[in-house]
C-alpha cells in the first residue's frame, strides 16, 4: 500500500485528499494539521460566507513573479476550472448561488463547505491527524526505496509520497503563526520568493501627508488608481483599478486597493512606488469644468461648496489644503473667486493626486501572501521538478488572485491536479 501524507488540512489539502482516494481507494492518505479542526482559514473568506468560486475565471486574475504564469494556470484549468468546483461541491451537498459571478454556498456560512469537504475526506478512509506541528522533513532509504520521513513535535509519519499544502501566515495573529520551518526544507532545492502581504491595505508616507490622512479618515469614495513605479505608470485594462476607495489614518484601505496590492509588494522592497488617485474617475476634467459652469452665482460659492458638488465634504476639504501645500500656497477651504483657471488646476489635482507607498500592512491584516515556491519548479501534474513523489498545492505556490474567489478557485484546482496524479503515479 501507498503511504501518502498530505502536510495542511485546508482547501488545497481536502481536495487532494479526496481527489487522491476517489481515484485510487487503495492509496493509504493521512493529513496533518496543526491547529485542533479543519478548514480553518476557509472559514474566514469570504466574510465568513465562502467565496466558492468566480465564474469569470482567467489567469490574468492572477499574479505571480513567473512570466510562465498564463500557461501554468491554463495548463491546470483545462483539468479543473470554476465549473469542475461548482459540479464537485454539488457532490458534496454543497448547493451554491451566483451572486454577479461570484459563487457562495446557498447558506452563506463557509462552516457548511468545511464540515462538506471534511465528512466526504472521513467517508473515503483519509485519515487526519490534528495537532501535528511539522518540525522537519527528511529523505530516509527504506529497502532501496526513498521514504519522505516527516517529524512533527508528537510522531514520526513515513510517506511515499508528500504533499505540501501549509499555506502562508496571512491573515492570522501572532498566536496562530504555524512553524513554518518546513518551507527550510522546500527551500533546499527549490527556487522560493520571499513571503510578503498582499490583498491588503497600503501604508502611505506620512511625511507631508499625515494632516490629509487624519481629515480623511473613515471616508468612503470611488476612485482610480495609478500605481507608479519609479515613475512609470502601470495601468489596468480590465477595471480592476477602479472601485471604493477606503481612506484610513494609515493610509488607503478597500477593494480596489486589495486588487492591486500585488503590484505593489512585487515592488516596494526594492523600488520607489507611488499611487496616483482619481478622485473623479468617471468624469473628464473638462464635464466637471462645464457642470461648475451652469452652478448659479459661482462667485459667491467657496471653493469647499464647489467641490462637494462632486465629492464628500471632508474629502473635498481634506484636497484644498493639501493642493494648497503642494503648490506652497496658501488656499483656505473658504475662497470664493478663484478664477476658473485656479479651478481647473485644483480639479487637475483631485485627477491625479500622488502619495508615495512607504509600504503594506502586516501579515495578520492580508487575505493572501505574495510569493512562494516558484512555478517554475513545479510541473504540470503539480510534482516538484527537482524531487520526486514531492508535491504542492494552493497558497504555498507563487501564485496569488484577485479577491472574488480566485485564491479559492486556485486551491480547488491544484489540490485536484496533485491529488489525481498523486494516485495516478504508481512508481
Amino acid at each position: 500500500m501507498i503511504d501518502v501524507i498530505i502536510i495542511g488540512c485546508g482547501a488545497a489539502g481536502l481536495m487532494a485528499a479526496i481527489t487522491a482516494k476517489k481515484s485510487d481507494k487503495n492509496l493509504n492518505v493521512t493529513i496533518l494539521e496543526i491547529n485542533s479542526s479543519p478548514g480553518k482559514k476557509i472559514l474566514k473568506t469570504g466574510n465568513g460566507k465562502c467565496n466558492l468560486t468566480n465564474l469569470d475565471l482567467s489567469s490574468d486574475k492572477y499574479y505571480s513573479y513567473s512570466d510562465k504564469k498564463d500557461d501554468f494556470l491554463n495548463t491546470l484549468f483545462n483539468e479543473f476550472d470554476e465549473k469542475d468546483t461548482l459540479e464537485f461541491f454539488e457532490s458534496i451537498g454543497v448547493c451554491t448561488e451566483n451572486k454577479d459571478n461570484y459563487v457562495y454556498p446557498k447558506a452563506m456560512q463557509a462552516g457548511v463547505v468545511v464540515n462538506a469537504l471534511f465528512s466526504e475526506a472521513l467517508l473515503l478512509g483519509v485519515k487526519c491527524n490534528f495537532n501535528e506541528d511539522v518540525k522537519s522533513i527528511t529523505k530516509n532509504n527504506d529497502n532501496g526505496n526513498d521514504k519522505f520521513v516527516i517529524t512533527t513535535g508528537n510522531n514520526s509519519y513515513f510517506a511515499d509520497k508528500l504533499l505540501i499544502s501549509t499555506g502562508t501566515k496571512a491573515g492570522l495573529s501572532k498566536n496562530e503563526i504555524h512553524n513554518f520551518e518546513i518551507n527550510d526544507y522546500i527551500k533546499k532545492n527549490h527556487k522560493f520568493y520571499d513571503l510578503v502581504p498582499s490583498l491588503c491595505g497600503l501604508n502611505i508616507n506620512k511625511n507631508g501627508n499625515e494632516e490629509f490622512l487624519k481629515k480623511v479618515k473613515g471616508v468612503r469614495t470611488k476612485a482610480k488608481l495609478i500605481i507608479v513605479i519609479n515613475n512609470k505608470k502601470i495601468d489596468f485594462t480590465d477595471n480592476r483599478n477602479t472601485g471604493e476607495l477606503q481612506l484610513t489614518d494609515y493610509g488607503l484601505s478597500g477593494i480596489v486597493v486589495f486588487q492591486i496590492s500585488s503590484v505593489v509588494a512585487k515592488h516596494i522592497k526594492s523600488e520607489k512606488v507611488n499611487v496616483n488617485i482619481d478622485f473623479l474617475p468617471d468624469l473628464l476634467i473638462e464635464e466637471v469644468l462645464m457642470s461648475i459652469k451652469k452652478f448659479d452665482y459661482i462667485e459667491k460659492r467657496n471653493i469647499t461648496d464647489i467641490l462637494s458638488a462632486f465629492l464628500n465634504v471632508n474629502l473635498s476639504m481634506a484636497l484644498i489644503s493639501l493642493y494648497g501645500k503642494r503648490i506652497n500656497k496658501n488656499i483656505s477651504v473658504n475662497s470664493k473667486n478663484l478664477g476658473f483657471g485656479e479651478l481647473e488646476k485644483i480639479i487637475l489635482f483631485v485627477k491625479n493626486v500622488s502619495l508615495n507607498i512607504h509600504s503594506l500592512n502586516n501579515y495578520d491584516k492580508a487575505q493572501v501572501m505574495k510569493g512562494g515556491i516558484d512555478i517554475e519548479s513545479i510541473g504540470k501534474n503539480m510534482e516538484s521538478k527537482n524531487e520526486k513523489n514531492l508535491f504542492f498545492a494552493g497558497e504555498i505556490i507563487d501564485i496569488d488572485g484577485i479577491c472574488g474567489g480566485y485564491n479559492l478557485q486556485f486551491a480547488w484546482t491544484s489540490g485536484y491536479v496533485a491529488g489525481r496524479n498523486i494516485a495516478d503515479d504508481k512508481d
